[in-house]
């Protein structure tokens, strides 16, 4: 019974930091699923943003930021054989997912190290003499990066995680794509005093 009841408090107090602006920690759950699979011109998708919360705190110090999510990456390769071709069809594909932390809404002054790398993924495919085949890979896990924060300053501030998929295909005689997805994922903010 003290376990159920312990594990009850801990939900409702995540439940508090994640409405209201909090002084010392804050909280956020998501379990919405981001696909990321549209590009511009340069193979990159785009900053989208998938968790957010607001902390106030009082000492104006430093923050801890953590993100945690699990996130993946999938690609697929299709090639009919159509084709004739005395030569091997080959596949060079590239995807990744980065991750960013924006403090209101600065997309110039980030967290600290900036954007980092979540997940990065190389295929590298061969088929001789254009067989008919089809190839799929899925790169999926649980990740977690703390970024830093120094000297915030007082007042509320919106803390904002964002992702970016980027992807690009080196290919002969065959289609291929690829997408990122994140799913379940968790961001805590703390206030800290650091030398």
């Amino acid at each position: 019974m003290t376990k159920k009841l312990a594990f009850a408090t801990m939900l409702l107090s995540v439940s508090a930091f994640a409405q209201n602006a909090a002084s010392k920690a804050a909280a956020a759950v998501d379990t919405a699923v981001v696909l990321q699979p549209a590009f511009d011109s340069a193979g990159q998708s785009g900053w989208t943003t998938l968790s957010s919360v607001d902390i106030k705190p009082a000492g104006g110090k430093d923050l801890l930021i953590t993100v945690s999510m699990q996130s993946g990456l999938f690609s697929f390769r299709y090639d009919s054989g159509s084709v004739p071709s005395p030569v091997s069809d080959a596949l060079l594909q590239f995807s990744g997912l980065r991750v960013r932390v924006m403090i209101d809404g600065d997309a110039i002054n980030l967290a600290a190290p900036g954007a980092v790398t979540w997940d990065r993924q190389l295929n590298f495919v061969a088929a001789p003499f254009s067989l008919p085949s089809l190839e799929l890979n899925l790169k999926s896990g649980v990740r977690s990066f703390t970024f830093i924060k120094r000297n915030v300053g007082v007042g509320t501030h919106h803390i904002e995680v964002q992702g970016n998929f980027q992807a690009a295909a080196f290919e002969t005689n065959a289609l291929a794509g690829a997408a990122a997805f994140v799913t379940n994922r968790t961001l805590t903010v703390e206030e800290v005093s650091m030398k």
